[in-house]
């Protein structure tokens, strides 16, 4: 019996494959989902089922949204054909074709570079660096640290004095 489910098993996910979406990462099969430490087999086939749950609903909106998709450009195309008219409407049939064809498909690199625009206009140059400084008063002198080194401090300042109390001579 063990078998049979076995067997059943992998000719299912044998089979997945096939009928995955592009891009999109099948459920793990169960002997992945058993190297999940400290996973219940109950726990396991839970998850497995959850992930195939998953897996369909998404691809139900898929479906729903490659369907809603194809009504918009169907629209579109009819809409342009009204505006265009049935020699218009063929002549950017063909452009579109073309470009379409000039552009790498989505993902195959980077796209041809663009042809160049109109210059762009000058910038402005930036202002003068002041240079007078005798019109700016001296920033205020910054105390030493309390901890700094006696070379650092001022030898006109008094000494601070220690934080603690010296140590009993033993």
């Amino acid at each position: 019996m063990k078998t049979l489910i076995a067997l059943a098993c992998a000719s299912l996910f044998a089979a997945a494959p096939a009928f995955a979406q592009p891009g999109r990462a099948a459920p793990p099969p169960p002997e992945v989902l058993a190297t999940i430490p400290d996973l219940s087999f109950a726990q396991q086939t839970a998850l497995r089922r959850i992930l195939i749950e998953q897996e369909d609903a998404e691809r139900a909106q898929h479906d729903r949204l490659r369907g809603e998709l194809e009504r918009i450009r169907t629209r579109s195309a009819e809409r342009i054909h009204e505006l265009l008219g049935e020699d218009g409407y063929r002549r950017y049939a063909q452009w579109r074709a073309d470009a379409d064809r000039r552009l790498p498909p989505p993902g195959a690199g980077p796209r041809p570079p663009r042809p160049p625009g109109p210059p762009s206009p000058p910038r402005p140059e930036p202002p003068a660096p002041d240079t007078a400084k005798e019109d700016r008063p001296a920033p205020p002198p910054v105390p030493p640290a309390p901890d700094a080194p006696a070379a650092r401090r001022d030898p006109a300042a008094p000494p601070t004095p220690p934080l603690a109390p010296p140590l009993p001579a033993r």
